[in-house]
C-alpha cells in the first residue's frame, strides 16, 4: 500500500471515529437536555403545590374570619369577606383542573357560598322573613373547611413524594 492508500485508511478512520465520538455527544446532551426538562416540570409542580397550599390556607381565614364576623352579628362585614372567601376558592379552582373531583368540589362549595352571600344581603337588609341561621352557615364553612384542609394535606403529600 502507498502512502496515499494509508492516509485513506488513517482519514477513513478518524472520520468514522469523530463521528462515533459525535453520535455519543449528541446521545449525552440529549440525556441533559431531558434530565433538565424533568427538573424544570417538577419545580413547576412544586411551585404549583405550594402556590396551592398558600392560597387554600388563605380561604381558610377567611372562613374563619367570617364565622367570627357573623358570630359578632357583623353581617355586612361577613359579606365583604364572603365575596373575598368566593374569589379565592376561584382561584383555586383554576390551580386544581387535574383533579375533576376537585374542581367539582370547588364548584359546589362556591354555589353554596353564593346562597350563603344572599342570605347575608336579606338579612343585612331586614328581609322580615329572613332570620340568619348562623349554625347553617358555620356548618357550611366548617365542611369547606374541612375540604380544602384535606386538598392541602394531599397536596403535601404530593410535594414530599416528588422530592423523593
Amino acid at each position: 500500500m502507498d502512502s496515499i492508500g494509508i492516509i485513506s485508511v488513517v482519514g477513513t478512520l478518524a472520520t468514522l471515529a469523530g463521528l462515533g465520538y459525535t453520535i455519543r455527544q449528541v446521545r449525552k446532551t440529549k440525556s441533559s437536555v431531558e434530565a433538565a426538562r424533568e427538573a424544570i416540570q417538577s419545580t413547576e409542580t412544586k411551585i404549583l403545590g405550594k402556590s396551592l397550599i398558600a392560597d387554600a390556607s388563605t380561604v381558610l381565614r377567611y372562613i374563619e374570619v367570617v364565622q367570627t364576623l357573623i358570630r359578632n352579628d357583623e353581617l355586612l362585614a361577613a359579606q365583604i369577606r364572603l365575596t373575598d372567601l368566593k374569589s379565592q376558592l376561584g382561584r383555586l379552582e383554576h390551580m386544581v383542573v387535574e383533579d375533576k373531583s376537585a374542581v367539582q368540589r370547588i364548584q359546589r362549595e362556591s354555589d353554596m357560598l353564593e346562597g350563603m352571600d344572599f342570605e347575608l344581603f336579606r338579612s343585612i337588609n331586614q328581609d322580615k322573613n329572613s332570620e340568619l341561621d348562623k349554625s347553617s352557615f358555620y356548618k357550611k364553612l366548617s365542611s369547606l373547611s374541612l375540604f380544602l384542609n384535606k386538598l392541602i394535606g394531599k397536596e403535601q403529600y404530593s410535594i414530599e413524594k416528588e422530592g423523593k
